[in-house]
């Protein structure tokens, strides 16, 4: 493992066993095993958090489980706002956009519009003059 360069090497020596023994004994995903691996490379024991999160106990979660809470936290957090977004949302009367049935599914009707000469278009622009492919450049 590679270590920061201001880790002394006795803690090196240290961490690494801390590290192999955990991992041993802690099922864990692969993503939580690269953080994890980070987190002691950076000089910091397994049984620590950046966050300095304490269990019901008092007593401060190892580094996969504070992250593990921390996640919940943050999904939890999501379907809370989710969750006021749907009731305000029923509070306003929105509803998601739909197309007006009352128009036809393709816009059929010639429309045209004002371009500038300058730039090489032609004054006037109709659709239905294009053959299919083709832009509307001179």
């Amino acid at each position: 493992m590679r270590f920061r360069k201001n880790v002394p090497e006795e803690v090196r020596e240290y961490l690494e066993q801390e590290l192999k023994e955990y991992i041993e004994i802690k099922p864990m995903t692969p993503t939580e095993r690269r953080q994890l691996r980070s987190w002691v490379s950076q000089g910091n024991s397994v049984h620590r958090n950046g966050c300095y999160i304490h269990d019901e106990s008092g007593i401060e979660m190892d580094f996969v489980d504070a992250e593990r809470f921390l996640e919940d936290l943050e999904n939890e957090r999501m379907e809370q706002r989710c969750k006021r977004i749907a009731a305000e949302r029923e509070r306003l009367d929105i509803k998601p956009w739909e197309p007006d049935p009352e128009l036809p599914d393709e816009l059929t009707e010639e429309w045209s519009y004002e371009v500038t000469s300058d730039l090489g278009f032609c004054d006037k622009f109709y659709p239905s003059d294009l053959e299919e492919g083709e832009l509307p450049f001179l």
